[in-house]
């Protein structure tokens, strides 16, 4: 079991599990079938599970005034567990969710700021929206002023024979295999 496998060997691994021809040129016109059922499977499976070996921490500064933050490039808006914010010394976890009640003390609508930033949510094109617009820019030096998203990352690319899964290999190519072995109408 192992994490990291190139393309090239779990092709490999998938048509020795599925009773193929080892071969890759009696395979040739099977090929994109066979990624596409790897990198499909490898796709369901991240999404069902939180795999601790994808949690990621990126950290972006607060600007003065800005009110919306783009996710990490390599983070899904959905696979974020926690923002949260350094002030005074110490990382505060940002509450979900900001409604009336909370733009009615600073309403950002009217560039009303206040530090630190307590709440977030999802705005469109899966923005983040801090509250309250923030009045101090983000120091590299202290960290001060930081956000930290912590989640789970995103898959890497599975297309180029060197590319590597980031899942366990024999899970992808027992339930791709399992699939194929079934379609072909095996009975084990």
């Amino acid at each position: 079991m192992a994490r990291n496998t190139t393309l090239v060997k779990l092709l490999d691994d998938l048509r020795a599990e599925a009773r193929m021809s080892l071969n890759p040129a009696h395979n040739a016109q099977n090929r994109p079938a066979q990624v596409k059922a790897l990198q499909r499977e490898q796709e369901r499976l991240w999404e069902d599970f939180d795999w601790p070996h994808l949690r990621v921490e990126r950290q972006v500064p607060i600007q003065a005034g800005q009110r919306y933050y783009e996710t990490p490039e390599d983070m899904q808006i959905d696979r974020i567990e926690r923002i949260e914010i350094f002030a005074d010394g110490d990382w505060c976890r940002l509450t979900p969710g900001i409604d009336g009640a909370h733009y009615s003390i600073w309403n950002s609508d009217l560039d009303q700021r206040s530090w630190p930033p307590r709440r977030w949510k999802i705005h469109e094109d899966e923005d983040i929206e801090l509250w309250p617009i923030s009045d101090t820019n983000g120091d590299p030096t202290t960290r001060e002023g930081y956000l930290k998203f912590t989640g789970i990352r995103n898959l890497r690319p599975l297309v180029a024979d060197a590319d590597r899964a980031d899942l366990d290999d024999v899970m992808l190519v027992g339930y791709c295999a399992a699939q194929i072995l079934a379609a072909s109408g095996a009975k084990d």
